[in-house]
Parts: C-alpha cells; sequence; structure tokens
C-alpha cells in the first residue's frame, strides 16, 4: 500500500505544480543565451513538464531535444538528450574532450514513479569523494531538477576496488546484457566510467533482474555506494517532507 501512497503523492506533486511554464516557446537562433539562462529555461519550462519530444515534430524549445540541439550542439556527448543529466545538474561528458588524468564513475538512476537520482564516484589525490543527488521529478515521466545534495569522502581503496571490479568485467567493452528483460514500469540505469583517458557508457533496464556476472558486479558496487551514501535513509525522508508539502496543499 505504501508503494501506490508514494506514486499518489509524486502525481499529485507534478498536476499541482505551478512554476511550470506551458507556453511553447519557439527557437530563436538570433540569441545568445548564457549558461544560467539556459539553466533557467530548463528549470522554468522543461524540468516538470512530460518528456515527449522523441515523439513529438515540434521547434519549441520546451522539448528537450530541441533545446539539447539548440544549446548543447557543441557537447559530443552520448546521452546528449537525456534531460536528467541536466535535471540533476550534472555534466555531459565530452567524448572528445577526456580527462586522461581523470578517475570517475557515476551511475544515474530512471525508476519509473519515483525519485530520479545519481550517484558519483571519483579519486582526488589520495580520496575517494561520493556524491548522491536526487531531482524532485517523477522517474521516467518528469526529470525534475536538482533538490537534494549530499557528498562525502572515503579513503583512497573504495575507488581502487570499484576500478578494479570495473577492470575485471571489461566494463570498457560492455555492451548489451542479454539476459535482462524488459520489465514494465521498471528502472532505466546508465552507468559510465573514465579511466585511463577513457570513457564508456552501459545503459541497464532494471539490473536488479539481470542475471550476467558483469552486470551484478555493477548492482554491487551500486548498492555499496548507496550503503556508505545511505541512499535508503535520504530517500525515506524525501519522500515523507514531500508527502507534507502535499498534505499542506
Amino acid at each position: 500500500m505504501k508503494y501506490f501512497a508514494y506514486i499518489s503523492i509524486f502525481f499529485l506533486i507534478i498536476v499541482s505544480c505551478k512554476n511550470g511554464n506551458n507556453e511553447l516557446v519557439h527557437e530563436d537562433t538570433t540569441t545568445q543565451w548564457s549558461s544560467e539562462q539556459i539553466r533557467k529555461y530548463f528549470i522554468d519550462s522543461i524540468a516538470m513538464r512530460g518528456f515527449s519530444s522523441d515523439f513529438v515534430a515540434t521547434d519549441s524549445l520546451n522539448y528537450f531535444n530541441k533545446f539539447s540541439s539548440r544549446f548543447l550542439s557543441n557537447i559530443k556527448a552520448v546521452n546528449i538528450t537525456d534531460p536528467l543529466i541536466m535535471g540533476l545538474d550534472e555534466n555531459y561528458i565530452d567524448t572528445t574532450q577526456i580527462d586522461r588524468n581523470k578517475d570517475w564513475l557515476r551511475f544515474t538512476v530512471d525508476p519509473c514513479f519515483d525519485i530520479p537520482y545519481c550517484i558519483i564516484a571519483e579519486k582526488i589525490g589520495d580520496r575517494t569523494k561520493i556524491t548522491l543527488k536526487m531531482t524532485n521529478g517523477y522517474g521516467c515521466y518528469v526529470p525534475g531538477y536538482l533538490s537534494f545534495f549530499n557528498s562525502q569522502f572515503q579513503s583512497d581503496s573504495l575507488f581502487h576496488r570499484i576500478a578494479n571490479n570495473l577492470v575485471a568485467i571489461r566494463f570498457l567493452q560492455l555492451g548489451v546484457d542479454s539476459t535482462c528483460h524488459r520489465v514494465l514500469d521498471g528502472e532505466h540505469w546508465t552507468f559510465e566510467a573514465i579511466t585511463k583517458g577513457q570513457y564508456h557508457l552501459v545503459k541497464r533496464h532494471s539490473p536488479d533482474v539481470c542475471s550476467s556476472r558483469e552486470t551484478k558486479v555493477l548492482i554491487a558496487i551500486a548498492d555499496e555506494l548507496k550503503r556508505i551514501l545511505k541512499f535508503k535513509e535520504f530517500r525515506s525522508l524525501k519522500l515523507q517532507t514531500m508527502s507534507k508539502v502535499v498534505g499542506r496543499d
């Protein structure tokens, strides 16, 4: 019953949201926008709208594919049309400008009818920085924008362990996992990593039901980072806060 209550809560939040701009703004290529203006437009006019630009032929900037082609065309990223990256206030990784000194992992989760989030792990000097971010969105339908951020440092042994596991499963060569069967209203996961000047992106649908060794290792990495960052506790608090907001309305 709690699960259906959460669904209702999210639905009410989306329906009652008043800060979205429903007016369709058509492309104007003569105006140069600052990064702050681009970010503000995304929050005001895209983040809390249903994402349907894959299915709509339009010149409106309110649809993320058009918005992306207008303002992010200089970034050569594999997932440049994914609005959740911008919703999480994260950077798209330009594959033509990979930092050879960067050791980095990010997994982004878009769960239907739940809170979208990502976790980043990065080696900085002799330490590992890990970060949890969540949006106020509605997974699979509304990306939302950043509404929760928590970061902490661990010893560098954490990232060494992560890196060794990625090497063991040949992450840089991973492709589609044929053991992953689509689950109705499941979770969309994106794993990205940079190591030794190389970048790779892997997508999985509801990977907790996949059976390949490689995907199980990715899930184990994610589970460890979620445990360290107390993801379950923070998610629960966030749901309670959202429930109270709806209650006041």
